[in-house]
């Protein structure tokens, strides 16, 4: 009657060992897989944040490209006139910059 017993008691105690670390097991996975998802999320905020800057950069340098070759600047001559420098193209411009701290 004890092995019976011991025999039973083991068997239960087997039992229930397996059990729970199968529950933790499954416990896990969704985990896992959602740990997976928000990785999966943050790369692609990651990847979209970084086509923006490289937009930014690239309209950075088009018109810093453009300022470079004078495009766009407008100045207000003696007379009163505003004058685009691009309109002064293939001329020789005199240009004074003065500034008051």
């Amino acid at each position: 009657m004890k092995k019976i017993l011991s025999v039973f008691l083991v068997l239960v105690l087997l039992f229930s060992v397996i059990s729970c670390s199968s529950d933790e097991e499954k416990k896990e996975e969704p985990k896992q897989e959602e740990q997976k998802e928000e990785k999966k999320e943050e790369q692609k905020e990651e990847q979209k944040e970084e086509k923006k800057e490289e937009q930014k950069e690239e309209k950075k340098e088009e018109s810093n490209a453009s300022e470079m070759k004078g495009e766009g600047l407008i100045f207000q001559s003696l007379d009163g006139e505003k004058v685009k420098l691009s309109d002064l193209k293939g001329k020789k411009v005199y240009m004074e910059f003065m500034a008051t701290w």
